[in-house]
């Protein structure tokens, strides 16, 4: 009984004190600008999408941030294209990374991915990340696991050759949430 009393107490207390306190919805609202500029001979179209975890979790040890970008490029030339990773890279904060995409073994992460082949008005899309966010949890429960990217801001740079010559297609990613105002709860 004395038990009961005494959750009750704390439960009325906690109530209390958090009864008067403004809170945040949980309802976050993303925003993303993609700016892509295009060095070379346009040959494709290149769009790509970020996505994103609004906060971290240290029970997963995932970091707010870019977790990792949607990327679909269209042959628009008159004959095939090849997406170059060797000289493709991320880019956030002071840091330049070699790419790391969909398919590729976790164990090769830090090595360049073969290039990808494209016939002409054919469509590839793929998973990109940066070549640091792979990492191995050893151990009973462990295995390959992604981290985030800490940053929302981010720069893509993908190469794509096409008839011996080199396309740079640089996308300028801003992203981030926006928390709505707080409401008041009496």
């Amino acid at each position: 009984m004395k038990k009961l009393f005494g959750l009750l107490v704390i439960a009325l207390a906690l109530f209390t004190l958090v009864g008067c306190t403004s809170i945040a919805s949980a309802d976050a609202e993303l925003f993303e600008n993609v700016d892509i500029t295009v060095e070379g001979d346009d040959v494709a179209e290149v769009s790509i999408y970020g996505t994103y975890s609004r906060k971290s979790n240290a029970w997963t040890g995932q970091m707010a941030g870019t977790q990792g970008f949607e990327l679909t490029v269209k042959n628009t030339s008159d004959s095939i294209i090849k997406i170059l990773w060797e000289e493709c890279s991320i880019s956030y904060l002071d840091n330049v990374d070699t790419v790391f995409i969909s398919g590729q073994k976790y164990t090769d992460h830090n090595n360049p991915a073969s290039p990808t082949v494209v016939p002409k008005g054919s469509v590839v899309s793929k998973s990109v990340y940066s070549a640091d966010q792979p990492y191995y949890v050893s151990g009973r429960y462990g295995g390959w696991s992604m981290a985030s990217i800490p940053s929302f801001d981010n720069t893509v740079i993908i190469c794509i050759e096409s008839n011996g010559k080199k396309t740079y297609y640089i996308a300028t990613i801003n992203a981030g949430y926006i928390e709505p105002e707080p409401v008041d709860v009496q």
